[in-house]
């Protein structure tokens, strides 16, 4: 293997990335900058690898260069941007996003990716305007269409959510989250049953990490006076959560509320469950159960909205961002370094 070519150590790097061998492929890709180092296209795609291996700073560096090398590289614009966007450097990811925009407006990921910085930065006006940029040029852009209901629900537009979740799961009808956010904004409208449908599927299409699933249909089942079906919620939601004192309040308002609605309340000063239920699981919501009266649980209950919290909003967001930010396959995105290589732009979607 002696005589390698620059070519050789490419295409041996490329196969390494994907078998998600980072550290071979960007050995591989160093060996063939030591034999051309100025092609723009094997920084990049060390880069790449790098952005991969999670090593930011390393892929940052790798895109500066090849963009010094080549200035007009809106690919290495966008997959910087993707580095900062990662370390949290949002407006420094709008910068380069906007930049492989000017260079290549035709690139929906472009605006889909800047739309996501855009989010972080509670820009949902310009974040809901790059998704509808990159759903124009690509109609089939599942996330866009997720990602810009999520963007409209901070907008309390929940009828523009429902209508871009449609969209979302007939694109992508195994996303388990379409389903979930979709269920939050007929809650707020009011859907409960629509809403239950949506976090029941939700929990059917991912039932090991559902935990805001569940808690969601606990809070519409009580709403709907289901009580024994709210407090299975949360009792899954806490056996998925334990230390989540929303479901442990939720469970026992239920409870108390079932008492009320059967007419057999039980002396809330002596609730041991109750009691046992708040001892310590949040400092911000403890609650002592010897202040509780029953019409302040059912005032609390009526006050209990369907939300994604701030936590459960930025969780669910980074999975999203993951799937469309780990950059796999670069086979097709080096652009005129190789004979039969073309440029498709910098690719999001997981291979």
């Amino acid at each position: 293997m002696t005589n390698m070519t620059a070519e050789d150590y490419f295409n041996s790097g490329v196969k390494k990335v994907k078998q998600k061998d980072y550290d071979g492929a960007i050995a591989d890709f160093t060996k063939a900058i030591e034999m051309k180092p100025d092609s723009a296209e094997l920084y990049f795609s060390r880069g790449l690898a790098k952005n991969n291996k999670k090593d930011y700073d390393g892929a940052i560096a790798d895109f500066t260069k090849a963009i010094a090398l080549n200035p007009d590289y809106a690919n290495a614009y966008f997959g910087r941007g993707v580095a900062k966007n990662k370390k949290q450097d949002y407006d420094g990811a709008i910068a380069d996003f906007t930049k492989a925009i000017e260079l290549d407006p035709n690139d929906a990921e472009f605006y889909y990716n800047r739309g996501i910085a855009k989010s972080e930065k509670q820009d949902h006006d310009g974040a809901i305007d790059d998704y509808t940029a990159a759903i124009e040029l690509n109609r089939k852009y599942a996330e866009a269409y997720y990602n810009r209901g999520v963007a409209k629900d901070k907008k309390q537009d929940y009828d523009g959510v429902i209508a871009d979740c449609n969209k979302a799961i007939e694109l992508n009808p195994d996303f388990a989250e379409n389903y979930y956010s979709r269920g939050v904004a007929k809650g707020k409208k009011q859907d409960l049953d629509g809403a239950i449908a949506d976090f029941t599927k939700a929990i059917e299409l991912k039932p090991d990490d559902a935990k805001a699933y569940y808690y969601n249909r606990g809070l519409a089942k009580s709403e709907k006076q289901d009580y024994d079906g709210a407090i299975a919620d949360f009792d899954k939601a806490i056996e998925l959560k334990p230390d989540d004192a929303k479901a442990y309040y939720n469970r026992d308002v239920a409870r108390l509320n079932k008492g009320n609605h059967d007419g057999d309340i039980s002396d809330l000063n002596t609730d041991k469950e109750l009691k046992q239920d708040f001892k310590d699981k949040d400092d911000n919501t403890k609650i002592s159960p010897n202040t509780v009266s029953t019409e302040k649980i059912t005032a609390q209950k009526k006050q209990a909205e369907f939300q994604l919290s701030k936590q459960e909003y930025d969780k669910l967001i980074k999975e999203v961002n993951a799937l469309k930010l780990d950059i796999v396959d670069i086979s097709n995105k080096v652009k005129g370094f190789l004979t039969g290589i073309t440029a498709q732009g910098l690719s999001n979607r997981d291979t």
